[in-house]
């Protein structure tokens, strides 16, 4: 589901975020805005579809303890900074690359289903995906470093 644009109108000629949250301001320029505003619309949106947060990073890398268990911890990267706060106020599913052996292990190799985020607050559902560590590398240091 993508969502339109404050300008752009619905099928009932009401910008979408004016539907979804009413009597709201709608200006970029109101300063009026909240986390409260961006949990109700994420709730709201959320309630009527699955939301799926697809990234290369996910916001939990679990990472080999000395005796050889998983354990988690908050990720670092950009995306999961920015979204770090819509995961402990809505529930979505976060797909992402299995980054070492403890998300691999964790995710049974990729054949795992989603699975709670371990970390405290967190409301979300974890997916990891495994990549074969050839193509991995191809796609990121061959295909996407060079292009940034």
């Amino acid at each position: 589901m993508f969502l339109r644009s404050r300008r752009e109108p619905t099928s009932a000629g009401r910008p979408l975020v004016r539907t979804l949250l009413p009597g709201k301001p709608h200006s970029r320029d109101s300063g009026d805005g909240s986390m409260a505003d961006l949990t109700q619309l994420c709730s709201t949106v959320t309630s009527q579809r699955r939301l799926f947060i697809v990234s290369n990073r996910g916001p939990v890398e679990h990472h080999m303890t000395p005796g050889g268990h998983p354990e988690a911890r908050r990720a670092s990267g950009g995306v999961v900074t920015a979204l770090n706060s819509i995961t402990q106020s809505v529930e979505f599913t976060w797909v992402a690359s299995a980054m070492g052996e403890g998300d691999r292990l964790v995710s049974n190799n990729g054949h795992a289903p989603s699975f709670k985020s371990p970390l405290p607050g967190q409301t979300i559902d974890l997916r990891y995906v495994v990549t074969p560590r050839r193509a991995y590398h191809k796609y990121f240091n061959v295909l996407c470093n060079p292009l940034l």
